[in-house]
């Protein structure tokens, strides 16, 4: 006995893997900055408040410190995603593009020059300019080692390298 045929499968609409859009992005950049600070805070301060006790205390001045200093770890990420995430939906908006290296770098060099606006000009233009150019090298040296390791990889246009065979000599005949 032969099954019937599947019901027919409505055409699937394509699944974007981007971020979210501004609005909610920068609530979401928020919220992670926060958690890293937290935790990464967090660890760094158990570390501390276990040195830095003293004999008999350690566990409970570790534990005291992280409650302490972890939200405040936290909360100083979670300024930095803030205003990283305004300047990045800022230049998404003005470039109108939904997406592109271009918006990441121009975000960056906003940020940083914002973080340094208590510096001289000189400084504030160095700090915008270097933030860019430091995430273009980021960036760019996975995909060129990537690129050599691969290039290494393949064989020299079909010249495959001579295999020595028990019956071939290892030195050059005379």
């Amino acid at each position: 006995m032969a099954y019937p045929p599947p019901p027919p499968q409505p055409p699937q609409q394509a699944v974007e893997h981007g971020r979210e859009p501004c609005p909610d992005r920068i609530l979401d950049d928020i919220g992670g900055a926060f958690g890293m600070g937290a935790l990464g805070g967090g660890a760094w301060h158990m570390y501390k408040g276990l040195k830095n006790s003293p004999k008999g205390y350690k566990l409970i001045g570790a534990i005291e410190t992280v409650r302490r200093e972890s939200p405040r770890i936290g909360g100083n990420f979670a300024n930095w995603g803030l205003m990283f995430s305004v300047f990045d939906c800022t230049c998404l908006y003005v470039r109108k593009k939904v997406s592109g290296p271009g918006c990441l770098f121009c975000a960056v060099g906003f940020f940083r020059s914002a973080c340094a606006r208590r510096e001289r000009p000189r400084r504030r233009r160095f700090s915008a300019g270097g933030g860019p150019l430091s995430l273009a090298l980021s960036l760019r040296l996975p995909l060129t080692t990537t690129q050599q390791s691969q290039h290494q990889k393949q064989p020299t246009h079909g010249v495959a390298p001579r295999r020595r065979t028990p019956s071939t000599p290892s030195w050059p005949a005379r």
